[in-house]
């Protein structure tokens, strides 16, 4: 007797060849070829569509709207070219402008230390000391020639403060070594011989060297050496 289960079985199935087996392979056949196709798809690269890469493909975006971001964009990139145009200008301004004072601050430097050098050379080499006390034109320059110090003392700092001067290096030191005699310059023509030019054009210059410098007298307050 024939199981009826079978029957039914093979009464339901679709008539695609004389017998079950065929069928059956045909179906796993195409299902192994169907996930083949869709492996090979997703492991392919991304391709634009033809016409796409061909560059006939139509924008999502009405005429209108993509000229006003075309518009947008090219305004942007201008603003940016005109905003790193300015800032090179600036920054080329501003190197200038440091050129400029660096060679006027080297300038100022030499000029004065070879004023100061030369008048503490010319001093210590010519020594003449009579002269000095018999062209005195006050009691006071008379008494300092007098003593036989000072004058020699004066050339000796003139000619050790601008020879600190010529070199960068050792500038600060020869502003600190000049000052004293500046001020004392600056005073005696203000208060005895009352020419107040002289005396105030050294004791500025001096003043202008020292700011440009100003670095350079850090250690002098502000001392970090071992604790004792």
């Amino acid at each position: 007797m024939k199981n009826p289960l079978a029957a039914v079985a093979v009464a339901s199935t679709p008539a695609c060849a004389p017998g079950l087996r065929p069928c059956l392979y045909d179906r796993s056949t195409k299902q192994i070829e169907r996930r083949r196709h869709e492996e090979e798809q997703a492991s392919a690269p991304f391709r634009p569509p033809p016409a796409l890469r061909a560059g006939e493909g139509k924008s999502s975006l009405p005429p209108l709207a993509g000229e006003a971001v075309a518009k947008r964009l090219k305004g942007a990139l201008l603003q940016i070219d005109e905003s790193n145009q300015a800032q090179e200008l600036l920054s080329a301004d501003r190197i200038s402008m440091v050129s400029s004072m660096t060679h006027l601050a080297v300038a100022a430097r030499l000029i004065f230390a070879l004023y100061y050098f030369g008048v503490g050379a010319l001093g210590l080499i010519l020594g003449d000391w009579a002269k000095d006390i018999a062209n005195a034109a006050t009691p006071f320059e008379r008494a300092l020639s007098e003593t036989g110090f000072m004058d020699p003392l004066l050339c000796l700092a003139c000619l050790a403060g601008g020879g600190a001067l010529f070199i960068r290096r050792t500038a600060p030191l020869g502003i600190v070594v000049l000052a004293p005699l500046v001020i004392i310059i600056f005073f005696f023509h203000l208060v005895i011989t009352h020419d107040w030019l002289w005396g105030s054009l050294n004791l500025a210059w001096l003043i202008a060297l020292a700011w440009y410098f100003r670095r350079g007298f850090d250690s002098l307050w502000h001392f970090q050496g071992p604790q004792q």
